[in-house]
């Protein structure tokens, strides 16, 4: 599991609802978004925003039959998840984690649009 996936992977397990989404989808074979969205009393473009980031970090994934989509939850890289927070808690030797610098992350850094770096004064950068 590469950094990219598995930072993907945590970001879409830190909201509640993605991981509501994760418990009714281990307990059926498959559901399409309306079934889903039933289940769970939100409005379809909520869950949709839901499912896109669940699909990114592939921990879903989506088959058309039709003009439905049946999500089902990808157990290999469930499966891959949990081993990596367990090994996290383990004492012993855990597989290591890919060392990436901040340069490599997948996303660039995104500074305020209004912010401007101005020459450094007593050691930290002034933000105007």
């Amino acid at each position: 599991m590469g950094f990219v996936l598995v930072n993907r992977a945590f970001e879409a397990l830190a909201h509640v609802r993605r991981r509501e989404v994760l418990r009714i989808l281990r307990k059926h074979d498959r559901l399409s978004a309306g079934q889903l969205a039933e289940q769970l009393a939100v409005p379809r473009p909520t869950l949709s925003g839901h499912l896109n980031v669940l699909k990114g970090a592939d921990l879903i994934i989506g088959d058309r039959e039709g003009t439905t989509i049946w999500y089902r939850l990808n157990m290999t890289v469930m499966e891959e998840t949990v081993e990596l927070v367990l090994s996290l808690l383990s004492r012993g030797s855990a597989p290591a984690l890919p060392v990436v610098s901040l340069d490599q992350a997948d996303r660039p850094r995104v500074r305020h649009p209004f912010q401007e770096r101005l020459p450094v004064s007593g050691g930290r950068p002034t933000v105007r």
